[in-house]
């Protein structure tokens, strides 16, 4: 096959459009490890910063509820919410400081 020059500015497209669409899943802030032990106020932290990754999922299972057709459209933001509060709920329950824990999970 011999490639012609107008060829040649094409290929540099295809390699950016196959990098671009193979990406994969996103990596959400709750799937990431924890080097443990973390202070209590590092676990406060990270607690609020799952929550608020996580709103947008609670919010759109809080508005799947109402719906006749919930089951089928909710799947995923119902297991990411699931996903996001277990993990959530393990780091607070570590946290030694109640007044903490119950401010990082309010």
């Amino acid at each position: 096959m011999k490639l012609l020059p107008g060829h040649l500015c094409f290929a540099g497209i295809q390699g950016i459009a196959m990098w671009w669409f193979s990406k994969g899943k996103r990596k959400e802030i709750w799937d990431e490890n924890i080097q443990w032990p973390i202070g209590d106020i590092e676990a406060a932290h990270r607690i609020r910063d799952i929550c608020r990754s996580a709103a947008d999922s609670a919010e759109k299972v809080g508005g799947f509820a109402d719906r006749p057709d919930s089951k089928k459209n909710n799947t995923y933001e119902t297991e990411r919410y699931e996903r996001a509060a277990k993990v959530a709920m393990e780091i607070a329950i570590k946290i030694s400081d109640d007044l903490l824990r119950d401010s990082a999970v309010r």
